[in-house]
């Protein structure tokens, strides 16, 4: 069985999880039955990019589900860091392969 790559982002705005502070989140890589985390990707009004606001939504259902913090938790991850997250979710997603 092979280990689950993981990605550990530093949050520039500390949140709450629980009753601990957490300057950090680590997200596990996305598998293929977490795909609904990526149906609200959304074209921005240039039509080619992704809208900031279905950024911030897929990363902090992504946080949520990959990062296991609950869904308030997640709403309480500045849009900064969401966007950070995202970026790196995209690196899970299309980084290169080697051949």
């Amino acid at each position: 069985m092979t280990e689950n790559k993981t990605i550990t982002i530093q949050l520039q705005s500390p949140i709450l999880v629980g009753t601990e502070e957490k300057s950090e989140i680590t997200l596990t890589e996305p598998k293929a039955k977490d795909f609904k985390l990526f149906e609200n990707f959304r074209p921005g009004a240039d039509g080619n990019n992704l809208a900031v606001g279905s950024m911030i939504e897929v990363a902090m259902l992504a946080a949520g589900k990959l990062g296991n913090i609950t869904p308030g938790e997640a709403q309480d991850i500045s849009a900064r860091d969401c966007i950070t997250i995202f970026e790196k979710i995209s690196d899970f997603l299309f980084q290169e392969t080697k051949t």
